[in-house]
């Protein structure tokens, strides 16, 4: 146990046992002569890492030559045991089968425990679900409270069988839990922010706009005041800048308005390109005035900054496979399609911007149906139709390809390149514990013949492998810059959206990251050359980088990140960026997945037509059976319930005693200040009738991908 000084001088209890993980115990009897057995082979005959060898934490360069003799040997060994090809997905990953990881993975104690919870977890899951199938064979679904009942059984079954590693956040802190309020208009607008998919909503853009003022209205330049003209906001009769707006004159006078701050540069939705998919028959600037309560049209609102949507454009056309859970022939699955959905900042008198739904365009096709909240039950079947979408886009594309599989090489050269006493090692090994089992394990169950995808969502396996490839390429280092993808998308104007708790929480989590990671590159880097001379270093970005030259270089095959590091600015922002991507970004569409889609009237994966229901009416006969739907519920609590450890606990498991306590201040930060934070501004929001976001509650947020 290293020095808690740091901690216990400020009076802090973040780490007492309440806050620290548990001395590992046996949870389950799985893989139990298996482990057994190896684990007997590997302590009797001594098999240990390098990082027990006597030798400190450094950089190579500071190495004695015994220990650097033993560095290399070391990351030899592991580059014959870690390989990694392209897969049949696109993506690098490593190169063994599951039985040969988990053959190497029960030999090492940094992982061999984490593995058998994983295991034990999900082969729980499994005999839950057959229980509970034994239990209600041959009874059919007959009203919406039967999905309530069921989705109450998955989500609070887990917790007495495995203890503190399911616990489920939205349990335990601040939240609207009423699950029958979910697709209400307000809460179905609010699960696009703080939802399972809080990554695609998109501002709708227009050309041209240069400068807007504080209200949103797009500035006329050039313009002409007291015989000058003005290319720009100007100062001039005023304290503040001010510009002439597009709008018409007062009469003589044209309108005005102070100029907002200078936005980052906004990509968002370009609505010349989404006009060419919208079905231009459907009144959309009378959809526009009923959201927002005023006049003026769907153009005028774009280009104040009002209009948002969701856009599938990987879900456009991806055919429909057959229903595996469904024999009744009264029911006929729909297609899985590809919704626009548009959504609108309406201005309300005396509070915040509310973000409220405008209209549905139920497929991309321009002849498509669209409703609004007047349409009564068509309307409501076009939120289900995007829920369905938004789920099946989200955990395909933006959880496993973009997050999943995007990791992998970055956490398999780390044990390539890095050695175990290497300082970043020591670090970024508990935030890549360990992807690669629930990437090598869990994949096959998720686009096998019988997996998830095949037998919940209408694309089945081969639409969602389509999606993986699709993605692919549009898949770079980009995509981890927490900050930017927000700008870009146009979602970081907090007077426009006040609400938005995947941006206002996780930027709270993102400064914490970024001031360790600086403050623990200060440990070890004195300078800028120190950078530059760390070999190991370099070969890592070498490797990982599709830029790498040389034997090694570009493996990994990482768009757009450099293939080596200059600075210790550099330095940081790489690995800020990575560990918030598996943390932050992992857990937005993780760990929500036992909530709102885990309660099928909320968020299914399928719909259905069903004789016994008339066009534009929907009932529950709509929604998938019984069957399926305990398989959509085991399957997200699964997948959102598992957590091994919380960001930054692992302190007093460092080898250096200076960055254990650097760690251990930092963990104490968390738990101190900024918990308590979040948890009152999630207490706030379900106060204010808000839909609370416990996700990046410290406490509740790992160190990176676990399931």
């Amino acid at each position: 146990v290293k020095n808690y000084d740091t901690c216990w001088k400020q009076s802090s209890s973040c780490l007492h046992r309440e806050c620290t993980p548990p001395p590992p115990k046996p949870i389950l009897n799985f893989y139990q002569t298996l482990t057994s057995i190896l684990n007997d082979l590997c302590y009797a005959f001594g098999l240990r890492f390098a990082s027990a060898v006597d030798c400190e934490v450094s950089l190579p360069q500071h190495a004695s030559p015994k220990c650097a003799a033993i560095r290399n040997d070391t990351l030899n060994k592991l580059k014959e045991t870690y390989t990694m090809k392209p897969s049949q997905y696109s993506f690098v990953l490593l190169n063994m089968t599951i039985s040969e990881l988990g053959a190497v993975a029960l030999k090492d104690p940094f992982i061999s425990y984490y593995v058998r919870a994983y295991v034990g977890m999900t082969q729980t899951n499994n005999q839950i679900l057959a229980k509970y199938n034994n239990a209600t064979a041959g009874q059919d679904i007959t009203g919406l409270s039967d999905y309530l009942e069921m989705s109450e059984f998955f989500q609070t079954v887990l917790e007495p069988v495995l203890g503190e590693y399911v616990r489920s956040a939205s349990r335990h802190e601040a939240f609207i839990d009423d699950k029958t309020q979910w697709i209400s208009d307000k809460f179905f607008a609010q699960q696009r922010l703080a939802g399972n998919n809080p990554l695609t909503i998109r501002r709708v853009t227009m050309k041209g706009c240069a400068a807007k003022t504080i209200q949103g209205a797009c500035c006329r330049f050039p313009f002409k005041y007291r015989g000058k003209v003005y290319r720009q906001c100007t100062r001039v009769g005023s304290h503040r800048p001010w510009c002439f707006t597009a709008a018409k004159k007062w009469g003589k006078r044209r309108k005005w308005g102070y100029c907002a701050e200078q936005e980052p540069e906004i990509s968002g939705l370009d609505f010349g390109i989404l006009k060419k998919t919208m079905n231009l028959d459907f009144d959309w600037d009378g959809a526009v005035r009923a959201a927002l309560g005023t006049g003026g049209s769907l153009e005028d609102a774009i280009k104040q900054g009002r209009i948002y949507a969701l856009r599938y454009e990987l879900c456009d056309d991806l055919g429909r496979a057959p229903d595996l859970t469904e024999r009744d022939p009264q029911r006929e699955m729909w297609n899985f399609l590809s919704p626009i959905a548009f959504f609108a900042s309406k201005t309300v008198r005396g509070k915040r911007n509310e973000f409220v739904p405008v209209a549905i365009q139920m497929d991309h096709p321009p002849d498509s149906a669209v409703y609004t909240p007047a349409d009564g039950d068509n309307w409501l079947l076009a939120k289900l139709n995007v829920q369905i979408t938004d789920i099946g886009y989200a955990q395909i594309t933006e959880h496993l390809a973009k997050i999943h599989f995007f990791v992998e090489p970055f956490c398999v050269s780390l044990k390539r390149t890095l050695p175990p006493m290497h300082p970043l090692n020591q670090m970024l090994k508990y935030h890549c514990r360990e992807v690669t089992i629930p990437n090598t394990f869990g994949t096959p169950v998720l686009l096998g013949d019988t997996g998830f995808a095949a037998l919940l969502f209408a694309y089945g396996k081969e639409g969602a492998l389509k999606l993986v490839r699709d993605v692919h390429p549009l898949t770079s280092w980009e995509i981890t810059d927490y900050r930017e993808n927000i700008k870009k998308r146009g979602m970081f104007d907090r007077n426009l959206l006040p609400y938005y708790p995947f941006r206002d929480d996780g930027l709270v989590i993102l400064k914490v990251i970024e001031d360790l990671v600086r403050s623990y590159i200060d440990l070890y880097y004195r300078s800028d050359q120190n950078v530059k001379e760390d070999v190991e270093l370099q070969a890592y970005l070498n490797e990982v980088s599709l830029d790498g030259t040389g034997p090694n270089g570009g493996i990994g095959q990482i768009k757009g990140l450099p293939p080596s590091v200059d600075s210790k600015r550099e330095l940081c922002e790489i690995l800020s960026r990575f560990i918030s991507h598996l943390t932050i970004y992992h857990a937005s569409v993780n760990y929500v997945t036992t909530d709102y889609p885990e309660y099928i009237p909320n968020q299914p994966t399928k719909l259905y037509n069903d004789s016994r229901v008339e066009d534009g009416q929907f009932s529950f006969l709509r929604l998938p059976n019984r069957a399926a739907s305990a398989i959509q519920s085991t399957a997200f609590n699964s997948l959102g319930s598992f957590r091994f450890d919380s960001l930054f606990d692992y302190g007093n498991e460092l080898d250096d005693t200076k960055a254990a306590n650097l760690v251990n201040a930092y963990y104490c930060r968390l738990m101190d200040k900024v918990q308590p934070y979040l948890q009152a501004r999630n207490r706030l929001r379900e106060k204010n009738g808000y839909l609370a976001y416990p996700y990046f509650i410290p406490k509740w947020l790992p160190n990176g991908i676990q399931t």
